[in-house]
């Protein structure tokens, strides 16, 4: 479909910058929240401009959420120490 190379390599840079700039330099929870909110962010933005102010606010609730949740699952279940 057209655009599919576009979202492969959105997805592909901010998967790089993720694991290979954020996870070590700032909080894991911070990198990984980030990282979902920009990720959401950047694959919702092209649904529309309707309501776009709404899904960047869910994008970054599902971020901070979803970085809290990976951090407190790892650290308190798995006893895992996260850099």
């Amino acid at each position: 479909a057209p655009g599919d190379g576009r979202r492969l390599l959105a997805a592909g840079t901010l998967g790089i910058l993720y694991a290979g700039v954020l996870v070590g330099r700032v909080p894991f929870w911070l990198a990984s929240a980030l990282f979902v909110f920009a990720f959401t962010a950047a694959f919702e933005w092209e649904q529309g401009k309707a309501g776009r102010l709404r899904r960047l606010v869910e994008a970054a609730a599902l971020g901070l959420g979803t970085g809290l949740a990976v951090t407190l699952v790892f650290e308190r279940i798995f006893l895992v120490r996260l850099p």
